[in-house]
């Protein structure tokens, strides 16, 4: 890739295009193998997301963005615990709006910090639920027959499907 291209232009799986800084979109291993193989010249327009939608990619380079200067350089303790306020502020969405999403495209475009923070923010939000509780934020069917449920409940005691 050119020295001299400072951002690029990803597009969502929905057609949306977004700038993405270069520091920034090398916290995706896909998108920074993209830049080394595929951006060599000033010929790279675009680079593809295709499981990434609009919604869901506006956030995640608002978090590579972020996150971008810290892998890069490094940053003091103090940067990273402001860092860390940010992640916790950053997280405060809309579980099944968009949670489910941020986990999978993290997943697709292998960023292991997102993952890890979004898998914690759902981890968190499940804790103390009951099996119907999660089952409602997570639009999770209960596709278990009633014999099945009452097998699982013999082998596992303490396991609820309420």
């Amino acid at each position: 890739m050119s020295s001299s291209v400072e951002a690029i232009t990803v597009l969502s799986s929905d057609g949306d295009e977004f700038k993405i800084t270069v520091s920034a979109a090398k916290l995706s291993k896909p998108l920074n193998w993209m830049l080394e193989d595929v951006c060599f010249s000033d010929d790279c327009d675009e680079v593809p997301t295709i499981e990434v939608n609009s919604k869901t990619l506006v956030k995640v380079i608002e978090y590579c963005e972020k996150h971008a200067p810290r892998a890069n350089s490094g940053a003091s303790d103090s940067d990273a615990e402001e860092l860390k306020k940010w992640d916790i502020e950053f997280m405060k969405m809309d579980v099944k709006d968009i949670l489910f999403h941020i986990l999978m495209a993290a997943n697709y475009l292998h960023m292991e910090g997102l993952y890890d923070l979004a898998c914690q923010t759902a981890a968190d939000l499940m804790k103390g639920m009951t099996v119907s509780q999660i089952r409602k934020i997570f639009h999770i069917k209960n596709d278990f027959s009633s014999e099945e449920q009452e097998q699982l409940r013999r082998q596992h005691p303490g396991c609820s499907f309420d």
